[in-house]
């Protein structure tokens, strides 16, 4: 025999928990089997999916985290502009509650017509990308230049490779856009020759940097096209 709902009132088959679809498909949505109100469309509130992501976290204190509707009457009134501002707690490790959240501003670099969606996916590209102090200290560090002076560089180069000329197509992995040329210099002296893309910079090494290794390779290629 096919049981029930446990909702009383409710005549549906019981499917998971011991509840009917409508009244699970409500329970993990709001936390309550009841009608959802006075938001009977609970999922369309602006403030619906801070509550949801914050259940889901286990960063809700219990009262809250079983109802939607209190949630929304204590905490504190969202500003005018309520697009520019999410909820953020106070002290990070307690949970949401009275006394610990606040409205702050977000998304201070959001562009005038980009929406909040592809604002968050811009920053988590950003956040991928090597900080540019970190390249700065690489640059000055290992071969004593200066961003102005890699920058120089390069636009004495027409921003192509100083051996063929042409622009850098790798991409890095861990922020998929193209790379930087690489800076050549003498293993020996140290001293900076110029900037080379990928292949032009592994080809000198593979030589090991022998001038007189690579006119012999040049006469051959240059002999086994006669």
């Amino acid at each position: 025999m096919t049981k029930k709902c446990s909702v009383e009132g409710c005549d549906s088959a019981s499917r998971t928990k011991g509840l009917c679809q409508k009244h699970y498909i409500r329970l993990w949505r709001s936390g309550t089997v009841d009608d959802p109100k006075p938001y009977e469309q609970k999922t369309k509130h602006p403030l619906y999916i801070t509550w949801m992501s914050a259940k889901r976290g286990r960063v809700l204190c219990e009262p809250w985290a079983q109802d939607f509707n209190l949630f929304l009457a204590e905490i504190p009134p969202m500003p005018e502009d309520g697009t520019k501002y999410r909820l953020y707690r106070i002290d990070t490790t307690k949970p949401y509650a009275v006394g610990n959240l606040e409205w702050g501003e977000i998304s201070p670099g959001k562009e005038p017509e980009e929406d909040q969606y592809e604002y968050q996916k811009r920053m988590q590209r950003k956040k991928k990308q090597p900080p540019l102090s970190s390249r700065k200290f690489a640059l000055k560090r290992v071969y004593g230049l200066t961003l102005e002076q890699y920058d120089e560089m390069l636009k004495a180069q027409n921003g192509g490779c100083a051996i063929c000329g042409s622009k850098e197509t790798r991409i890095d992995p861990r922020t998929g856009k193209v790379k930087h040329l690489s800076v050549d210099h003498c293993h020996t002296t140290r001293k900076v020759r110029g900037l080379l893309c990928g292949a032009c910079n592994i080809g000198l090494g593979k030589f090991n940097d022998d001038p007189a290794v690579m006119r012999i390779a040049a006469t051959y290629l240059e002999r086994d096209n006669d």
